[in-house]
């Protein structure tokens, strides 16, 4: 199968959103765990995935001298440190 496979509430609006987060293909399976508990752990493999990409974009000013790339490292690290933020505020809720 071709995608992302996480247990959700099928329906819900979280597994829609990380639905298209992740490009449209996830099969839903209901495996009796709390809804908070899966959200949580999509949040926190949403998290893991935001600070990948900080760390590649940390790495651009020591790769090259493209101005377009290194405004594009830089835009990530402030878009996705902000997600962030938001993910971790929602965890704690």
């Amino acid at each position: 199968m071709i995608g992302f496979v996480f247990a959700a509430v099928i329906g819900s609006p979280l597994a829609h959103a990380f639905n298209r987060y992740r490009g449209g293909s996830y099969e839903v399976r209901s495996i009796g765990t709390s809804f908070a508990k899966i959200q949580d752990n999509i949040l926190s493999m949403v998290i893991q995935h935001h600070q990948g990409d900080i760390n590649m974009a940390k790495l651009l000013p020591g790769k090259t001298q493209r101005p377009q790339l290194l405004a594009l490292g830089q835009n990530i690290i402030k878009a996705q440190s902000s997600e962030m933020q938001q993910m971790h505020t929602w965890q704690k809720q």
